[in-house]
């Protein structure tokens, strides 16, 4: 199935520390990624093109603990939960995601 560009947003995105160089994420690529987080550097980190300062970002504690963050300006501005279950983390980068998008 070919994605709509409704169903996809332009981002950067760095999984367990490599830049992925994927100009671009759909929320199934999100949910895999999520699911799929292990290893030695457990996280995600999606931010926007050309915009450093703004980002959200995921790191996996265990199975159903995760640590999600997200900044919107300054150093400052990072406001940090923890979330139990891997699709609410996914929902709620999706949702950011979507919003930057001006959707």
């Amino acid at each position: 199935m070919i994605e709509s560009s409704e169903d996809r947003a332009n981002v950067t995105l760095n999984v367990g520390g490599d830049d992925l160089g994927i100009p671009f994420l759909t929320k199934p690529m999100l949910d895999l990624w999520v699911h799929a987080l292990r290893g030695p550097d457990p996280f995600l980190i999606v931010g926007r093109p050309g915009d450093d300062r703004r980002f959200i970002q995921t790191y996996r504690n265990a199975p159903d603990d995760y640590t999600l963050e997200h900044r919107d300006g300054a150093e400052a501005d990072i406001v940090s939960t923890a979330v139990d279950a891997p699709g609410a983390v996914v929902d709620l980068i999706w949702d950011w995601v979507r919003e930057g998008a001006g959707r």
